[in-house]
């Protein structure tokens, strides 16, 4: 996603990218999501008890679920920011600024 452009001031682009910025900085905690299909693994071979030698395989199994999930998330929260804006006017059109809160 891209910030409003100068000329249209629009700000949903910038309100779903920083929710999504946010939401991955908080789930990640510093690592890539590679990282975290990773630990995922892990944690799936050291309660189950399965061999160390499956935590490769594990983690590409996680990877692909995992990686799409975070490649949906700006798509997901864009109609959600605009959704909450909408029915923000809807109940009181004239307060632009916490329709731009709601979403």
């Amino acid at each position: 996603m891209q910030a409003p452009s100068a000329a249209t001031g629009s700000p949903r682009s910038s309100t779903s990218s920083e929710i999504c910025r946010r939401a991955l900085t908080r789930l990640l905690r510093g690592r890539t999501w590679q990282g975290l299909a990773r630990e995922i693994a892990w944690e799936a071979v050291r309660s189950t008890g399965v061999a160390p030698s499956c935590l490769d395989w594990l983690a590409r199994l996680v990877e692909a679920p995992l990686g799409d999930a975070i490649d949906g998330l700006a798509g997901a929260v864009e109609p959600a920011c605009r959704r909450a804006r909408s029915e923000h006017l809807l109940r009181w059109p004239d307060d632009l600024h916490g329709a731009e809160a709601a979403a």
